[in-house]
């Protein structure tokens, strides 16, 4: 059982510009997050010279961030909420951003698991110390 979903999103647009307007970047982070059922309790956006942006909103559940590279047409998202739908908000954001190309993955962060006493998680997987499985994670 993991406590956190998140979504780490690459995402490639047909139109780069989108990608380069902070304003576009706002609403569309923030139609995201209304898609999503997040609450929003701060955003904000730096544009880069000579482009790209950098977005993050701050969630009551975590947050959503992207940064854009609108000279190879690419941004990146990540969605890490406790609650809501990411991938609502996420749907609404490719809409938004009209996207060509998409790779999501979706990670179990804090699975409960790491959290009992010990267990712990290294480099290498997870191991039970006083136990001969010193990694479980790969099967070893």
């Amino acid at each position: 059982m993991s406590v956190y979903p998140a979504s780490i999103a690459e995402l490639w647009v047909r139109n780069p510009q989108v990608l380069d307007d902070p304003d576009y970047v706002r609403e569309s982070l923030l139609a995201a997050c209304d898609n999503g059922g997040f609450s929003v309790i701060g955003i904000d956006i730096r544009e880069f010279s000579p482009r790209g942006v950098t977005g993050m909103v701050l969630l009551s559940e975590s947050h959503v961030s992207i940064h854009t590279w609108p000279e190879y047409h690419f941004a990146a998202v990540d969605i890490f909420s406790c609650s809501g739908a990411g991938w609502e908000a996420l749907e609404e954001l490719k809409r938004r951003l009209d996207v060509e190309r998409a790779d999501v993955r979706e990670l179990d962060r804090g699975v409960m698991e790491s959290a009992r006493p010990g267990v712990r998680r290294t480099a290498a997987g997870i191991s039970n110390e006083g136990s001969s499985a010193t990694n479980r994670l790969s099967g070893s």
